[in-house]
């Protein structure tokens, strides 16, 4: 992975760095379509098409506005600064056992399989790291066959599936853990995707 001149990561044109509150538009936009992208054949195409960045923005720039020591949330951009992904985490919800969570990483199709998840990931699992979180969590659909391959590659653990309620839409998510964040990003992985 090359380095630009401002030490941002760069990975074929793209660039990961920090987001802002000025980001919660672009994010949103990029949240929409990165789960239009995911997500067609494994929720209901009426949920998804009733999705709008309209309803996402005030959720991530409510999210942005939060002191850094409450979350992380990176983007990646593209051309024209043009935000292709994003990641976010913070303090794990609920689950015993581990520090940090990953909340989400959603990353546009188009930059997919280049090695761009895989940077989004290992960043934010830096940032989490430097924050005291030395052991990592994230919940993904247990039907999400790409994301899983994604995540076992980068050296997750399945813990343990459950099932939930999501917007009145009967799901099953897996939990994938890393116990010790240190050895995150020593593996290879063969999509980009959650």
């Amino acid at each position: 992975m090359r380095r630009n001149h401002m030490g941002e990561r760069d990975v074929t044109g793209a660039t990961i760095r920090n987001a802002t509150v000025a980001d919660a538009t672009a994010i949103a936009e990029a949240h929409v379509a990165t789960w239009h992208e995911t997500y067609r054949g494994l929720l209901p195409d009426s949920y998804l098409d009733s999705l709008t960045p309209a309803e996402r923005e005030p959720q991530w720039r409510q999210i942005l506005a939060l002191p850094n020591t409450e979350r992380c949330v990176l983007v990646a951009t593209g051309a024209a600064e043009t935000i292709v992904g994003f990641a976010s985490g913070g303090p794990a919800r609920g689950s015993a056992g581990y520090a940090g969570e990953i909340y989400t990483l959603y990353l546009r199709r188009a930059y997919q399989g280049c090695g761009l998840g895989r940077a989004l990931f290992v960043a934010l699992a830096a940032q989490l790291r430097d924050r005291d979180n030395r052991s990592l969590i994230l919940w993904v659909l247990a039907t999400n066959r790409r994301a899983r391959g994604f995540y076992e590659a980068l050296g997750g653990e399945p813990l343990r599936e459950q099932a939930i309620i999501f917007d009145g839409i009967s799901l099953r998510e897996v939990g994938y853990g890393w116990r010790d964040t240190d050895a995150i990003g020593q593996t290879g992985a063969s999509s980009d995707e959650h």
